[in-house]
């Protein structure tokens, strides 16, 4: 009979043994290094919190920039976690954009206005008492040249301005434009010339003597009556003007002026209601004037009326209120104080010394 083989007790080498201890005490170190590194961190997690707080507010601000962010790229570009955690957040750049919004360079505006256009008339006395001279005025009345005298009632006035305006900083804008302006007053007087040969009456401070002989000289030219064909010097002998001084009447005074108003201004407030303080002087020119009809029966007054000044300056200051009511859209409210530099004189008789405007400007402002 065959023994049945038993297998031989194989005993681990040497080299075997030593492999495995290297191994468990390699996985034992690794372990151990992991532990204490572990350890560490929450050490000074514990000691110190608020860098893991930094850490964690950094880590959100990387997330909300950009979700598909690589830090690898950046660090082969050698960006540094310091920078990136400096750069600016969504709600950092929103607050910019509204700082932009709110500080707009450039507007357009329109706005009218009620005005109220005031000056104090004033008569040439001694241009008065030179035309009273005159042969065609009767000697008698030459006197009353004297009491001759003009009051300034205010009436209703208006005006039309476009303007633009450019911001330079924060506080400091500038702004110009175009204005139309209708100033209508009245004047009240009391020397009237009366004209028995036509039956016709003119006020002094419009028509001179010589201006009613000429509309004598037509008349009589253009007649073919007996009485009126014996010239212009006989009309005068037998016609003489007489001056009339305690009788009153009411002119009313009508000019139209276009300025380019210079303004500089400073921005008080910028918010939802703003506020802006303007300094200004604006070229002035005189389109067109003259005297409005008026109720006196018999009143001639000339059609073409000649002034001595076209051109005038005046410099004012003015206080503009503007609330948005959309983001580019706002509605103004400025009032404003103007003065002429200069006296606008009218003709040879009446001169206007310096006149002044109040207005009322209400408008719309459209921001770009």
């Amino acid at each position: 009979m065959t023994k049945p083989k038993v297998g031989k007790k194989t005993t681990p080498s040497i080299n075997s043994i030593s492999s495995e201890k290297n191994i468990s005490s390699l996985q034992t170190g690794k372990n151990a290094k992991n532990n204490s590194y572990s350890n560490s961190i929450n050490k000074s997690t514990e000691t110190h919190p608020t860098k893991n707080i930094l850490y964690q507010e950094q880590l959100h601000k990387l997330v909300a920039m950009k979700p598909t962010f690589d830090l690898l790229v950046l660090q082969k570009k050698s960006i540094t976690f310091s920078s990136l955690a400096t750069l600016p957040s969504s709600e950092e750049e929103t607050k910019k954009d509204k700082e932009k919004k709110l500080n707009r360079s450039f507007w357009l505006s329109l706005s009218g206005a009620p005005s109220y256009f005031a000056y104090n008339p004033q008569i040439d006395q001694p241009k008065i008492l030179a035309q009273a001279q005159d042969a065609s005025i009767a000697k008698s009345t030459t006197q009353n040249a004297n009491n001759i005298k003009a009051t300034f009632k205010p009436d209703f006035s208006y005006s039309f301005s476009l303007k633009g305006g450019f911001k330079l900083n924060k506080h400091i804008i500038l702004e110009t434009g175009i204005q139309y302006m209708n100033a209508q007053s009245r004047i009240q007087t009391n020397g009237i010339w009366e004209d028995n040969l036509l039956n016709k009456t003119y006020a002094y401070i419009t028509t001179p003597p010589c201006d009613i002989v000429n509309i004598r000289d037509s008349y009589i030219a253009a007649s073919t009556t007996p009485d009126t064909k014996s010239g212009s010097s006989s009309s005068s002998y037998y016609y003489p003007l007489q001056l009339n001084t305690t009788q009153s009447l009411t002119l009313q005074d009508n000019s139209h002026y276009m300025s380019i108003p210079l303004k500089i201004g400073y921005v008080i407030r910028n918010k939802k209601i703003g506020c802006i303080i303007f300094g200004s002087i604006s070229p002035e020119l005189l389109l067109s004037t003259r005297w409005g009809d008026t109720k006196e029966p018999n009143l001639s007054i000339p059609v073409n009326q000649n002034t001595n000044r076209t051109f005038n300056l005046s410099s004012g200051l003015s206080l503009c209120f503007n609330y948005k009511l959309i983001e580019q859209l706002s509605l103004t409210i400025e009032p404003s104080y103007r003065i002429f530099l200069f006296n606008t004189y009218r003709n040879d008789i009446l001169n206007t010394n310096k006149p002044q405007i109040t207005n009322m400007e209400i408008g719309l402002k459209y921001t770009f």
